[in-house]
Order: C-alpha cells, then structure tokens, then sequence
C-alpha cells in the first residue's frame, strides 16, 4: 500500500500538467520525491528489523497510564497503545498522501477551463488536441483512481498464496506503467488522453474470481499477468514505431549499409 502512496500523487501530477501546463511535484511539505524516499526507508527497516518489526508497538507504554475513564486523553492513549508501526505508518502515509491529493486536484479543477490558463502556462498552441476542461479533468482523474483502485484491491485481498505474490505486485507495476505511459504520451504529443481498458477489465475479472472461485487464482493471476504484459509491450512497440515514422529513424531494426 505505501507503493500507492507514491503512485498516486505521481500520476497526478502529471495529470495536473496535463491540464494546466505546469508539473507540482509536492506541496513543499510532502511531495513524490519525499514519497520515494519513504518507501526506500520502509524496504530498509524490513530487511533490518524482519516482517515481525511491524507488529512492534512503540507506544504500548502509554497503556500503563489509562484508568478506564472516558475523556479524550484516555481514547487517545488506549488507541496509541495498541498502534502497530505497520498502523502508524500507513495512516502518517495515508495523511500525507490525501493532503497533496486534495491540492492536486484543487488546483485543476480551480484551473481547468479558464481564461488564465490561455494567458499563462497552456495558451493555444500549447493544448493541440487535448481533452480540456472541467469534464475532461474529471473524467481523466475518474480513469486514474479506476485504475488506482484496482490495484490496491488485488494487492489488499490474499488473492494467491504468499509463494506466488510476487505475480500481483507484477500485475500492478506493469499496469500502472503502462496507464502512466500513456498519460505522458498524450501530454507530450497533445492528444486525447484514455487509459487502457483491457488491463482493468483482467484485473476485474481477477478480482471477481477471488470471490465466485470460478478458476483456480493462481493460474488466473499468471494469465492476467500474461495478457497485461502482452498488451503493454504492444503498446510501446507502436508508439516507439509511430516517433521512429515520423522522425524518418530507425529504432527496432537495422538497414543493411551499402557497399561502397
């Protein structure tokens, strides 16, 4: 989960560039670059400490303290007591990562559609062919969080035996490479933006068998892994193929050089 922490506002703020020309990478407090630093430091303290380190509870000395009574300081030290650092990190993670969410899209749909931008950072010839505006913003943050929710769903729910868990977290990773590709494509060429259906569609149907168990989960995540790995290198081979066409190079093949 603390991988969607850093994806997230990531994302966003490409979206946010997207629609406004201008790329925030935090808010001054907390931003992506903080983010990945966070997350290097949680791989850290597990190879240090173990998984086992994350049940550890700092605080449970405050529980020596409570009498039983019902006042706010009591609820505050039972709660803090009983905090897992697994607990404490996801909700510091989760504060954090909400409040940059909620500037990001403040700011675009403050943004989105206004005369201030044609003067200032997205003036016409900026824009090309983009979906702008207020619908545009939502829909494309809509399409984000689809995406986002998805993933996290499949990384939450024991979809495979811990052996093969690796396999979820490949599903997520090449999915929301491939999503984000996508985003900074549009942006980049001044097109229309829309995520790929087809990874959510196996990520759905992946998530609907955990609970109807229509198929083996295993075997359904190694094909969802398949399909979603597929499509993506489908993908980059024909934008890679369109940039080569219309530069007049060659990236994926090599001419034969004439004989002198």
């Amino acid at each position: 989960m603390s991988a969607l922490y850093v994806f997230i506002p990531w994302w966003l703020a490409h979206w946010e560039e997207y629609h406004t020309g201008v790329m925030l990478y935090g808010s001054g407090l907390w931003g992506v670059t903080e983010a990945n630093y966070a997350v290097c430091l949680v791989h850290l303290f597990t190879y240090i400490v173990g998984p086992a380190g994350w049940t550890w509870t700092p605080f449970s000395f405050l529980g020596t303290r409570c009498d039983n009574s019902i006042n706010f300081i009591e609820i505050l030290c039972s709660f803090m007591s009983g905090l897992q650092v697994n607990d404490a990190l996801l909700l510091t993670f989760g504060f954090m990562g909400a409040s940059l969410f909620l500037q990001q899209v403040v700011r675009v749909f403050k943004l989105s559609g206004s005369d201030t931008l044609l003067k200032t950072t997205l003036p016409t010839e900026e824009r090309g062919h983009k979906d702008l505006g207020f619908m545009a913003s939502g829909s494309h943050l809509l399409q984000i969080l689809w995406t986002c929710i998805g993933c996290g769903t499949i990384l939450i729910l024991p979809i495979v035996p811990p052996s093969h868990s690796r396999i979820v977290f490949e599903i997520f990773g090449i999915n929301y490479a491939w999503q984000a590709t996508r985003m900074i494509m549009a942006h980049m060429s001044k097109e229309p933006f829309q995520i790929a259906i087809l990874p959510n569609i196996l990520i759905m149907l992946q998530i609907l068998n955990f609970f109807v168990e229509a198929f083996e989960p295993t075997s359904i995540a190694y094909a969802v892994l398949a399909g979603t790995a597929v499509g993506y290198l489908q993908y980059i081979i024909s934008v890679i193929s369109e940039i080569c066409a219309f530069l007049g190079i060659s990236a994926l093949t090599i001419k034969a050089r004439k004989m002198d």
